[in-house]
């Protein structure tokens, strides 16, 4: 389903964008720069080495309290032309987006004592567990935004658009950290990581929402936009959650190039 629903929002962009191409609309275009923040949704998946106590054998979830955290952070330069009557916008670009993940036993944004017990070897005649506060990923990503807006008004100093936009991107750093009870257990860091899958390195973002601008047309714009859904098509971009549906928000700021 995912697969369609990206195959019919790409497929629209192309044919959009043959329409601009073989109309030689006196279109204007602008240049800027946007930040943004998406809050998905997210499920910690049964780890079968991950337990509530330190036998060897608990690893009933409900008794863990695990607690996570994923957000996703975006920085973007773009382009937008419009069309002659200025109801249609279509923009593009480079991105770089920051995903931020973790799982802990507690409040991850609170300094606690509290953990959970990570097996991480385990033989015949011996097992070894480790007392963990908690594992985080952050992971960069370099992409193209692509982003369809319409104007539900002709040109005014305000006004109110529908969009939808789509992010195709490919991760080029990662870095996982893991925070022990104990500093002596720092030994273990590399062992504790490779428990977890790696992240997908392919990272794909639907979203439908709208937004505001405020300026004129030809000149300095702002414009302040709200996600009323998000999601991945990949979900594995974390290897430590999965993601599910959410929402964002994204503020950009457009200058013409020509006046």
């Amino acid at each position: 389903m995912n697969g369609k629903i990206l195959f019919t929002v790409i497929l629209c962009f192309l044919l959009i964008g043959k329409s601009y191409s073989q109309n030689q609309f006196d279109s204007v275009r602008y240049f800027g720069i946007e930040v943004g923040n998406t809050f998905l949704s997210f499920n910690i998946p049964d780890y079968s080495f991950i337990r509530a106590d330190n036998s060897s054998n608990n690893n009933d979830n409900s008794a863990i309290n695990l607690t996570g955290r994923y957000n996703e952070f975006q920085f973007s330069i773009k382009t937008e032309t419009r069309s002659l009557k200025n109801k249609l916008g279509l923009l593009y670009g480079i991105r770089l987006t920051y995903i931020a993940s973790s799982l802990g036993k507690q409040d991850i944004w609170s300094k606690n004592d509290k953990y959970f017990y990570l097996l991480v070897n385990q033989s015949n005649t011996s097992s070894e567990i480790l007392r963990v506060n908690e594992i985080s990923q952050n992971s960069y990503f370099i992409g193209i935004p692509l982003e369809l807006r319409y104007f539900t008004s002709h040109n005014r100093f305000f006004r109110f658009y529908f969009k939808t936009s789509v992010d195709l991107s490919y991760k080029f750093f990662t870095k996982n950290d893991v925070i022990f009870y104990n500093d002596n257990m720092e030994s273990y860091t590399t062992d504790v990581i490779s428990k977890f899958d790696k992240p997908n390195p392919f990272h794909c973002n639907i979203n439908f929402g709208a937004g505001i601008k405020l300026g004129k047309e030809g000149k300095f714009n702002i414009n302040m936009e709200a996600f009323a859904v998000s999601f991945n098509i990949v979900k594995t971009n974390s290897s430590i959650v999965r993601t599910g549906i959410g929402g964002g928000m994204q503020v950009n700021l457009l200058i013409p190039l020509k006046f």
